[in-house]
Parts: structure tokens; sequence; C-alpha cells
């Protein structure tokens, strides 16, 4: 494959790839491939006790409920009342304990910069990829509909 055009946006590309396609191009000879990756992370809030205690109690109730399923799955816990209720204990009884420890560590160990991230990665390019025997057809079609940049 090699590139045909190039455009700053996802967008752009895909209306390009769309327009081959209204041509009756072979769309699956084509693809699109971003490039200039940047990798970006970013502080977006202040992480509180209160988020501290809720990032606990989500993975505490998570850890409570394969607890439960687990041991009863290998038999090691003989439930006197159903399972679903068994396993609703587990994910409450595991929420509250992991909501506890989230809050004891961000009290203990938390750093008053501490924050929440979020992540993303950004292209500065989108290339229009095409089989290298169906590249010249492409090329002539994207430019005579006068949206091509070259690549």
């Amino acid at each position: 494959m090699r590139p045909v055009v190039s455009y700053r946006s996802y967008r752009e590309a895909r209306h390009a790839v769309g327009l081959l396609a209204n041509r009756k191009f072979p769309v699956d000879r084509v693809a699109i491939v971003a490039g200039d990756l940047d990798f970006l992370k970013q502080g977006t809030v202040r992480l509180r006790y209160s988020e501290a205690a809720m990032q606990g109690a989500i993975s505490g109730a998570l850890t409570g409920f394969l607890v439960v399923v687990i041991l009863g799955w290998l038999g090691l816990i003989t439930p006197l009342i159903s399972g679903p209720i068994l396993a609703l204990y587990g994910v409450l009884i595991g929420a509250i304990v992991g909501a506890v420890a989230g809050f004891i560590r961000q009290v203990a160990f938390g750093d008053p910069r501490d924050f929440a991230w979020a992540q993303r990665i950004d292209a500065g390019r989108y290339d229009v990829m095409v089989e290298e025997s169906f590249a010249r057809e492409a090329g002539r079609l994207l430019s005579r509909l006068r949206i091509a940049e070259p690549a």
C-alpha cells in the first residue's frame, strides 16, 4: 500500500474514501492510516477524598463479587441463601471495604497534587493508503474531484 493523499482530519480522509466508494472504487483496497501521533495526558480534576473512596468502592465491589463467585464455584462455601443474594452481599461488603480503604489510602499517602488524568492520542495527519495496483486510479479520481493534497 502507498499513500495517495493526506488530510489534517479523519473526517476529511473518510469523506475522500466515501467519494471513492461513490465512484465504484474498490474500497476494500483502501485504508486510512494516522501519522504524526502525539500522546497527550492532561490533568482534569484534583483527586479528592470522595473520588478516592469511590474508586476504592468500585474496585472493592468487583473484588467482592469475584471472591464470592470463585468460592461458590470451587464449592468452598455452601450458601444457605440463594447465589445471587450471596453475590449481592459480596458486592456490598466489597464496596464498603474498598471505599474505606481508598479513603484511608488517600488520607495517609495522597499527595495534595494528585490529579485524575485524561489520556488521548492525537494524529497530525491521516493518509489515505491504496494498494499499489489501484493507487494511480485513486489519485486520478481524487484529483479530479479537487479534494486531494499531495501525500
